[in-house]
């Protein structure tokens, strides 16, 4: 059930039982709630329809507003893309070289050394950027000592600031996600502000209901009340239209 159908059969379910509260107490007992319990009625459906209308214009101000929360997970995306694809070219450019064997043993044993090295990063990366195998990777890797193949070396270097650079912007998702997150009552008042606008229309009802009750009731006491008196100073009825 969507939120604006559980809201309607909210508002129609509190109106009957509204209602109902008011109306057989009336008419059976003849009893009508003081004018203290209609003020306080008052303060209560205004009080509803304040919280559930502030609430409502809260959560479409988020929805409409750019969301920090969304820029940095486009941003922490962004890069994770672009240190994977580093990986991914860097695996290969070496994988290929260090099975050729016409470099000397050190070039060779460098070029074998980074593919490995390569393809752990791959591995790692493997899971997103919010796995936690790639942070462990750039914690083994960030101070290791450098190789002796200037080339080997510089690839290193390259993807060690990429990693950083990612571990920079999923800290700052990290700490968006920290400050987006609702806490309870604000999950709570997310979710029933319908039904709280709902329950102060009900309310808002039953009350304009009692007052036209009350009102034609008290037109007819009145009505009774001066035929009365019409019948105890002449004896007769007041003459009624038609009947002149």
């Amino acid at each position: 059930m969507s939120d604006v159908s559980a809201a309607i059969v909210v508002f129609l379910g509190a109106t009957l039982v509204f209602h109902s509260a008011y109306l057989i107490p009336y008419f059976v007992l003849g009893k009508s709630p003081p004018k203290r319990f209609w003020t306080a009625v008052d303060y209560a459906w205004i009080s509803l329809l304040l919280v559930s209308l502030v609430t409502a214009a809260a959560e479409v101000r988020v929805y409409f507003s750019p969301s920090p929360l969304r820029l940095h997970e486009g941003w922490a995306q962004g890069q994770f893309k672009s240190t994977q694809s580093l990986a991914l070219q860097s695996q290969l450019y070496f994988c290929d070289r260090a099975d050729d064997e016409n470099w000397p043993d050190e070039t060779g044993a460098a070029f074998k050394r980074a593919c490995d090295w390569f393809t752990d990063m791959t591995d790692a990366l493997e899971g997103g950027y919010d796995s936690r195998d790639w942070r462990d990777f750039l914690t083994r890797h960030r101070r290791e000592p450098p190789e002796v193949d200037l080339v080997v070396q510089q690839g290193k270097e390259e993807a060690i600031r990429s990693l950083e650079w990612l571990e920079k912007e999923c800290a700052a998702l990290e700490e968006q996600r920290r400050q987006a997150k609702l806490s309870l009552p604000e999950e709570i008042l997310v979710f029933f502000w319908p039904h709280l606008l709902a329950l102060s229309l009900a309310v808002r009802v039953t009350k304009v209901t009692a007052e036209l009750v009350e009102q034609s009731t008290d037109a007819t006491s009145l009505e009774s009340s001066l035929l009365s008196d019409h019948e105890a100073d002449h004896g007769e009825l007041p003459p009624q239209n038609g009947n002149r």
